[in-house]
């Protein structure tokens, strides 16, 4: 399998100045929009990815989930594979319910707090995309930690991009 492509995050919010009331007339507050494009082609170096895994996992009300990324991931083919660099991830929260979840790389040394972000419903991660990598240290288990913060069951998909060991 090869692989080309751009990947594309795009933000839009509307900035509220301080001290005027929800549902006042707003003075010209502009909005901001943000976009981030990541090209990259096929290989191992930099800019490059040759591996591509989304899963959707739902992950019952107050339960932690781990998905270990350094082996045993299955491809839409059947095929096995871990990630040896992870250059490109998006956590989506499709719940509607108070489900949110709490996202953090985690090894058997410690939790990776820069990877950290809670994805509240309807929501989804801030986007990790770089043309250099996160590496995965297979030695230290590295896994991706999702933990349900109640309010229901949350159903969420997991994207990933990079180089496979």
């Amino acid at each position: 399998m090869s692989i080309t492509g751009n990947i594309q995050a795009n933000g839009n919010w509307l900035e509220i100045k301080d001290g005027v009331a929800l549902g006042e007339a707003q003075d010209q507050v502009p909005s901001t929009v943000a976009n981030a494009i990541q090209a990259f082609t096929a290989g191992t170096g930099s800019g490059q990815i040759n591996g591509v895994y989304r899963i959707p996992y739902t992950i019952a009300s107050a339960a932690t989930q781990n998905l270990t990324i350094s082996s045993a991931l299955t491809d839409e083919l059947g095929g096995t594979f871990g990630f040896a660099e992870i250059k490109g991830l998006l956590i989506k929260n499709l719940s509607s319910s108070l489900a949110s979840v709490l996202f953090s790389i985690a090894d058997s040394v410690s939790t990776k707090d820069e990877f950290a972000a809670t994805i509240p419903p309807g929501a989804s991660s801030a986007p990790l995309m770089s043309p250099t990598a996160y590496t995965i240290i297979v030695a230290q288990n590295d896994v991706l930690e999702f933990i349900n913060q109640a309010g229901g069951d949350a159903n969420i998909e997991v994207y990933i991009w990079g180089v496979k060991v």
